[in-house]
C-alpha cells in the first residue's frame, strides 16, 4: 500500500509493503475486489468519525471497526473511511479515561489501499491497528524475535494490537501473515527490512 499519511497528533502512520502472496506458497493468489465488509452492514450512529479528527480530509463514508482499551483505561477506536477518491484508517485515542488524546490517519487511493497482493493496512506507534481484506479470517504477527502471535479480528475486519513496550511497536514488529477461515496462507506482509525472509 502506498500511503498519504496525515499527523493529527504524535500518532504515526506507516504502511505494510513487500508482501509474500499465497502464489508463491500455494495459497490463494486473487485479490478481493467487491466493498470491505464494514460497508456491507447499515451505518450506525457510532460509525461517524469525530468532528474534528481528519479536519484537512472530507469523509464520505465511514465506518468504526473495533475498539480497544488498555490495562492503564486508555481507549483506542479505529474507522475505516472513504473520501471521494480514498480509503482511510483513522484512529483515535485517549490519553485518560474520558479524555482525548489524539489521532491520526493514512490514506491511499482506493485500487491500492488493499491492492497489489496485500491483503490488510495498518498503522503502527504504541498500537498496531488496521483492516483486512474479506477473505481474511486469521491474522498472526511475527516478532523481531520470531514470536508468533495471533490477532482478534472484529466482524467488520479490524483490528489493534497492543505491543505494551515503552516504545510501543517499533522494532518489535517483523511480518504479519492473513490466512483464509479454512487456514489457507494469504499473504505475508513485511514490517521490517526482511521481516518475512522466513516465507521464502
Amino acid at each position: 500500500m502506498i500511503c498519504r499519511s496525515t499527523l493529527i497528533a504524535l500518532v504515526v502512520a506507516a504502511c505494510l509493503a513487500s508482501p509474500i502472496s499465497g502464489s508463491a506458497q500455494g495459497g490463494v493468489t486473487g485479490q478481493a475486489a467487491e466493498e470491505l465488509r464494514a460497508f456491507e452492514r447499515a451505518k450506525r450512529p457510532t460509525d461517524v468519525v469525530p468532528v474534528g479528527v481528519g479536519r484537512a480530509l472530507t469523509f464520505t463514508d465511514s465506518r468504526r471497526i473495533v475498539t480497544y482499551v488498555d490495562r492503564r483505561g486508555r481507549r483506542a477506536t479505529l474507522y475505516v473511511a472513504k473520501t471521494r477518491t480514498d480509503l482511510c484508517h483513522v484512529l483515535v485515542k485517549s490519553s485518560f479515561p474520558g479524555g482525548v488524546g489524539g489521532a491520526g490517519t493514512g490514506c491511499s487511493p482506493r485500487a491500492v489501499f488493499l491492492g497489489q497482493g496485500r491483503h490488510l493496512s495498518a498503522s503502527s506507534g504504541r498500537l498496531f491497528a488496521g483492516v483486512v481484506t474479506n477473505e481474511v479470517a486469521r491474522v498472526v504477527i511475527v516478532g523481531s524475535k520470531g514470536v508468533r502471535r495471533p490477532v482478534r479480528l472484529t466482524a467488520d475486519g479490524g483490528y489493534i494490537y497492543d505491543c505494551r513496550a515503552y516504545n510501543g511497536c517499533a522494532g518489535l514488529i517483523a511480518c504479519v501473515e492473513a490466512y483464509t477461515r479454512d487456514g489457507t496462507f494469504l499473504s505475508a506482509q513485511a514490517w521490517m527490512p526482511d521481516g518475512c525472509r522466513r516465507r521464502r
